[in-house]
């Protein structure tokens, strides 16, 4: 049924990709009214990899364009589970943390939606798992993922698998949305009707 999805070749991420670690900040990453830059950090991945929690992310200066994404930029956590989303559509100028790396694909060899697609799924998540290492939080060092083989197709392929699972993440968002209204409306009906007459 699924025999487009075959893999072509399996090929190592380096070859694919510029591996960027995140910036390491000494300390708390505090918002500053006068930021104009928004900080990212592993947290503000959703389940689903690709999105944003709805939370306004903290905002500070910072001058070094070295790690400032780029669009299509593939952000993956570094440390516990893997979590993947492709950067784009930003409102602001964007850095992320220590706590994720940048994949930036170096030609038109790899889409990135595919490639948030593979890191989110069950394979990817295995084999990121497989070369992790650390007891309680797991960590996947940038040596480590460069060597990492993924499976890959022709470019076509790779962006009709990445569209299709991009577009299911976002029937998924779309439900998640509808049930939260659905969920505070519920509560406002039940608050409203039991709460007690004083």
């Amino acid at each position: 049924m699924y025999g487009w999805c075959n893999i072509t070749s399996m090929t190592k991420l380096n070859d694919l990709v510029i591996i960027i670690q995140g910036y390491s900040f000494r300390e708390s990453v505090l918002s500053l009214p006068s930021g104009d830059v928004a900080v990212i950090q592993s947290g503000d991945l959703d389940l689903y990899g690709n999105q944003f929690f709805g939370y306004e992310l903290p905002k500070i200066k910072f001058e070094n364009e070295k790690y400032l994404l780029q669009e299509n930029d593939v952000l993956l956590s570094a440390k516990g589970f893997s979590k993947a989303m492709v950067f784009r559509n930003s409102k602001y100028k964007s850095i992320i943390t220590s706590s994720l790396f940048i994949l930036r694909p170096k030609n038109d060899q790899i889409d990135s939606d595919y490639l948030a697609a593979y890191f989110n799924s069950i394979e990817g998540i295995k084999t990121v798992l497989r070369l992790s290492s650390g007891s309680s939080v797991r960590s996947i060092t940038k040596i480590d993922l460069a060597d990492m083989e993924i499976p890959t197709h022709s470019l076509i392929k790779q962006k009709t698998i990445g569209e299709a699972v991009k577009t299911i993440h976002d029937i998924l968002e779309n439900l998640d949305t509808k049930k939260f209204l659905l969920d505070s409306l519920k509560t406002s009906i039940t608050s409203k009707a039991f709460k007690e007459i004083k």
